[in-house]
């Protein structure tokens, strides 16, 4: 499921920043929360098969999730800053990195049953 969640997002940072000339950071950020609703949906009724109340894993979920969009952004801005270029790279690095995250928190927090 992280797998499709990184590939919604990887395609929409990819076309907002071609289609509409945005920098990969805002871009990367709108696909960020693009693929946190399929990512929420696929971990809670596939990769973790939740039983636990929407009520008690979507919080936890979106704080999770903010954690992994801050590594995200940070991922992507730090590698910007330092090379002084934009490349979908970085897009991916941080997908790598925050996705890694928030499937550690989902498993041993979030969706603990």
């Amino acid at each position: 499921m992280g797998i499709l969640a990184s590939t919604i997002h990887l395609t929409a940072a990819s076309v907002l920043n071609w289609s509409f000339d945005m920098g990969f950071v805002l871009s990367g950020s709108i696909g960020y929360v693009i693929g946190f609703i399929w990512s929420y949906i696929g971990h809670y009724h596939f990769t973790f098969k939740s039983s636990r109340n929407h009520r008690a894993t979507l919080p936890r979920f979106a704080f999770a999730a903010l954690v992994g969009f801050v590594i995200n952004l940070l991922v992507v801005a730090l590698c910007t800053v330092t090379t002084g270029t934009e490349t979908i790279w970085f897009v991916i690095g941080g997908i790598v990195v925050s996705a890694t995250v928030v499937f550690l928190v989902s498993n041993s927090w979030v969706m603990k049953d």
